[in-house]
């Protein structure tokens, strides 16, 4: 059954993860909306997953919260707490500061990654790993790709792109929520 919540009117309304205001010029205005009950549930420094796993997310957040808020303080403010719940979840504070940095300053740039759509997916190989702490990293394998696979340049066994992609570990997750379906004979 539905249960109707009726407010009076107002300027302002929290919308899924959005405060949306109508300011005194009558313009939209936006900032990030966070419920007051969500524990901020990062994952910590000693958590067996790829560093860059980290860096990424730290990049997504301040990507969209860069994005959903107009006001620039209002940005500052979120990145701010951003910082400070990651730093709770025992993550470095100078590591944090230097992937912050680089993500804002890939932001001001409009450096974001992107996606290379001009290669041939016959000239593209995928490397896949289980991922380890403390196995080999990309730029292990990037360098020994180069060393012993550059001679195949300019040949049909050319490779135009290279990515070493890591397969995360399995979770607890994992093994208590997989679903398996049977077939049932007829």
């Amino acid at each position: 059954m539905l249960k109707w919540t009726i407010k009076e009117r107002s300027r302002e309304v929290n919308f899924l993860n959005l405060t949306i205001k109508l300011n005194d010029l009558n313009e939209i205005e936006t900032r990030t909306y966070q419920k007051p009950m969500n524990p901020y549930l990062y994952l910590p420094q000693s958590s067996a997953h790829p560093k860059g796993l980290m860096k990424g997310m730290i990049f997504g957040e301040m990507r969209r919260y860069k994005k959903q808020n107009t006001k620039h303080e209002d940005y500052l403010k979120m990145v701010g707490l951003l910082f400070k719940r990651l730093k709770a979840r025992q993550w470095s504070p100078a590591l944090l500061r230097e992937w912050m940095l680089d993500a804002a300053n890939k932001l001001e740039s409009n450096d974001a990654p992107r996606k290379r759509d001009d290669v041939d997916p016959k000239q593209r190989l995928f490397v896949h790993m289980k991922y380890h702490p403390k196995g080999i990293s990309r730029q292990q394998i990037r360098a020994a790709f180069d060393k012993t696979c550059d001679s195949f340049s300019g040949t049909r066994a050319a490779v135009e792109q290279m990515t070493a992609a890591f397969l995360r570990p399995r979770s607890l997750k994992d093994e208590l929520t997989s679903a398996q379906f049977y077939l049932r004979e007829v």
